[in-house]
């Protein structure tokens, strides 16, 4: 009989030690809800002696009476309570979150002792979770008022974000794009393959220019930036790309790239362009070898126009002849240019001497006809040779141009 009270006696201090080592609390009461029992970790986190609080009624414990009744209410009815959220009160006043779970005490032969309390402190958790909240808060906030476009893909290529300044630009709702593949947005669907291997080789693209698709069919130009999305070990979960429609600001560069490279008054290209022509005519020739001309010319008697009838009138000239060359060169292909004054130049490619003569010749005559004033063009045409500087080009249709000057004006002639 000795032996088994000790045996029990050691079983007992056992069980004791254990549930001091839990990390849970752990509280018991009687069948009336006085508390009979405190584990060391319920002692640690409450502040209170096992010796203090033992005979008080669990309910004392609770922060709010409130959350007892509901937690009785549902005992009552289920027998126990599993996963309940509540706030406890330190012996400081102070509110504890806990989860705990709330079931019958019974003895070995069934009957109902009292209450078991088990409760863990998830004041870690539920910090972690308002910091959650916080940041998904933050984030939904920069996604909302971004004035750049904000579109998320899974690894698969399909949109799983899209932002309002996305739906405002492309015009696109947010649910329309969702789960849409995100190629649909490109004008040219190999730009987004080329975007993300690039950004798996290099883990971001920055201001990568492309054209997007809005959904009335426009076409606008964005200045992308993707990076890969990854959770917090690492993992690819897609990619994020950030944009801003810059379909203006491109269209002022192309207006103010024109303007730098145009003559105001004629429209034509102006001389910095001629220079820059003829340095990419001279290197496609080392590669492709086809016959290259060149138009210079200037107007006869044009400084005496300008002193009888002024500046406007001469003006009138000039441009009168920018019209007569946009009429008779090849779109696209002929580059027309007022070198200075009342010079011009025409470089043909793909156009020998012959070629360049009758173009000249159609001008001089379309000129002539208008009948300003006993002015007309004098013009020098010359092939290009091989292996010679366009430098030495350019002097050469100047000397036979002023070879027609001094033959009388009113001609073309031939380096």
């Amino acid at each position: 009989m000795t032996d088994d009270l000790e045996a029990l006696k050691v079983r007992i201090s056992h069980l004791q030690r254990i549930l001091n080592s839990t990390a849970d609390m752990i509280i018991t009461s009687d069948p009336e809800g006085k508390i009979t029992d405190f584990n060391a970790r319920a002692e640690r986190l409450l502040g209170f002696p096992l010796k203090k609080v033992r005979g008080r009624h669990t309910q004392t414990l609770f922060f709010q009476k409130s959350s007892f009744r509901r937690l009785c209410k549902r005992f009552d009815k289920a027998g126990i309570v599993r996963s309940f959220q509540t706030r406890l009160r330190t012996a400081a006043g102070e509110p504890l979150d806990v989860n705990l779970t709330f079931s019958r005490l019974r003895g070995t032969d069934g009957a109902v002792l009292g209450t078991v309390c088990v409760a863990r402190d998830i004041r870690a958790q539920n910090e972690l979770e308002r910091e959650f909240r916080r940041k998904s808060k933050f984030l939904a906030e920069i996604l909302e008022h971004s004035a750049a476009m904000i579109i998320t893909a899974d690894t698969q290529g399909r949109i799983t974000e899209f932002n309002p300044e996305a739906s405002r630009v492309l015009g696109y709702a947010r649910e329309e794009a969702i789960g849409q593949p995100a190629e649909f947005l490109y004008l040219r669907p190999k730009d987004r393959e080329r975007l993300i291997s690039h950004v798996r080789k290099e883990g971001q693209v920055v201001e990568y220019d492309t054209r997007l698709i809005t959904r009335e069919r426009n076409v606008i130009d964005v200045s992308l930036t993707m990076s890969l999305l990854k959770d917090d070990e690492g993992g690819v979960l897609g990619t994020v790309a950030i944009g801003r429609n810059v379909t203006q600001e491109r269209r002022l560069e192309k207006k103010l790239e024109r303007l730098s490279i145009t003559d105001s008054l004629t429209k034509l290209y102006n001389r910095r362009f001629f220079y820059g022509a003829l340095l990419r005519v001279r290197r496609g020739l080392t590669k492709h070898p086809i016959p290259v001309s060149l138009i210079l010319f200037d107007i006869d008697r044009f400084k005496e126009f300008n002193d009888r009838h002024g500046h406007l009138a001469g003006d009138k000239i000039l441009k009168a002849i920018a019209k007569t060359i946009h009429r008779s060169v090849r779109r696209g292909v002929d580059i027309p240019c007022r070198f200075g004054g009342d010079e011009f130049t025409i470089l043909l490619p793909q156009a020998d001497a012959a070629t360049a003569l009758v173009l000249a010749e159609r001008i001089r005559r379309r000129f002539a006809q208008m009948g300003f004033d006993g002015c007309a063009l004098s013009m020098g045409v010359a092939q290009y040779e091989k292996w010679e500087s366009m430098k030495r080009l350019i002097r050469r249709a100047d000397t036979a141009m002023y070879a027609a000057k001094n033959a009388g004006g009113n001609r073309v002639e031939i380096a």
